[in-house]
């Protein structure tokens, strides 16, 4: 879906959306209750969740705010891997649709965070 790449001013970090089908995958950026995980080669290196949009959530990677040590942390380790030529890409999983049980909804994407940790 996606890779991460230094910014145009080089301090920091953005992400750029690829593969066959860019306008799919910038829609997902939108999407709210995803998982994503950071892949370098076949090893993958970060498993994350978010509530938010996926678009809100990489802000937080690309300038991580003092308080937001996660945010800080896998800044600098991207930015690290950056600078010594590894690519660090981006898979996304979206919920198709809303599941129910009965009246209680379920969060598909934290399920699977939990499993996948």
């Amino acid at each position: 879906m996606a890779q991460w790449v230094t910014a145009d001013n080089v301090s920091d970090i953005a992400y750029l959306i690829d593969g066959t089908n860019v306008t799919a995958h910038r829609a997902m950026l939108d999407v709210r209750n995803a998982l994503y995980a950071f892949v370098q080669g076949d090893d993958v290196k970060y498993i994350g969740k978010t509530a938010r949009s996926l678009k809100k959530r990489f802000v937080g990677y690309c300038r991580p705010a003092s308080t937001q040590r996660t945010n800080q942390r896998c800044h600098e380790k991207i930015k690290a891997h950056l600078k010594q030529g590894i690519e660090t890409r981006i898979f996304v999983f979206t919920p198709i649709s809303d599941l129910q049980y009965r009246e209680f909804q379920i969060d598909l994407a934290a399920g699977l965070e939990e499993s996948l940790i």
